[in-house]
């Protein structure tokens, strides 16, 4: 029997397109998933996708053990919740009690045990650092903030009335597209395990934009006018909760942009190119891509 490839958020913006990738490489895949039928809706009914239903969030809701028999695993922890540190920590110790053989992991750049103890950053910080102490082959992933964040958070605003807000001041981010976030999660998991234990690869864009940048590529991809919109962190703080976000959670979203306005994501990196061969997909790929979602 071929090693099964576990996915622990298969079916998220990142995970769905690895499981795509492993498929076509005809490489056998477990996710994890709340919901069976969500599983189905994105991959068919296909013999090479397995799943195990549960919350990752509450590895006591898993059906069974996702880990049980699997040689390599891939952590997305798309949904940010309070005990994200002490959730994946306990992960990691799921896949070393299994002998899970690899952990590939979604981090972000900039993750720092340094970084404010309310902070993504420092959660990311502090899950890295374990797992680079478990004691089993590990890859790191760093992505920027994500293009696909905009067909989340902004596709009403950027179509009805052509404004992107922040709380970004002029600062520069390198944002990457999850596509290629998945690719490279994708090589790494199809390459013997010994070609990338122990790397972290920084993923970002092809160039890093001030977001009055951004609304100007925007703008012509679209064919209209689409403005920048610099807000401050407690209009941001009180948008979240408005939606309903507990007041923690609002405040960590609101501390992702404090990082952002100091510089923490204004690099660009070659890792994705060093990893893949090819050239991370740039603002007017991905606009050109979506445009049809932003249009009237």
């Amino acid at each position: 029997a071929l090693p099964i490839f576990l996915i622990i958020g298969g079916t998220g913006t990142v995970g769905q397109h690895v499981v795509r990738g492993l498929r076509s490489r005809s490489l056998p895949v477990r996710v994890t998933s709340r919901d069976r039928a969500k599983v189905v809706e994105l991959f068919g009914n296909d013999d090479g996708v397995e799943v195990v239903v549960g919350d990752y969030t509450n590895p006591d809701s898993f059906e069974a053990d996702p880990f049980v028999g699997v040689e390599r695993a891939l952590l997305l922890s798309s949904s940010v919740c309070l005990d994200q540190t002490q959730v994946e920590i306990r992960l990691i110790k799921m896949a070393c009690a299994a002998n899970v053989q690899q952990i590939v992991r979604l981090s972000a750049l900039g993750a720092s045990t340094s970084e404010p103890s309310n902070s993504l950053f420092c959660w990311h910080g502090d899950i890295d650092l374990f797992l680079r102490h478990a004691g089993i082959p590990f890859t790191l992933l760093q992505p920027t903030l994500f293009f696909q964040n905009h067909l989340r958070d902004d596709v009403a605003s950027i179509r009805d009335h052509g404004i992107l807000t922040r709380p970004a001041d002029d600062c520069r981010v390198s944002l990457v597209d999850a596509r290629d976030v998945a690719y490279a999660a994708e090589e790494v998991l199809a390459d013997p395990i010994d070609e990338h234990a122990g790397s972290t690869y920084l993923l970002t864009g092809p160039q890093a934009l001030t977001f009055t940048e951004l609304c100007s590529i925007i703008s012509r991809v679209l064919n209209k006018q689409v403005t920048y919109q610099s807000t401050d962190d407690i209009t941001w703080f009180n948008g979240f909760q408005a939606q309903g976000w507990p007041k923690r959670l609002a405040h960590l979203m609101t501390k992702l942009f404090q990082f952002y306005r100091q510089g923490g994501n204004d690099i660009v990196a070659g890792d994705y190119e060093i990893l893949t061969g090819r050239k991370p997909r740039s603002a007017e790929q991905f606009f050109t891509d979506f445009a049809h979602l932003f249009k009237l």
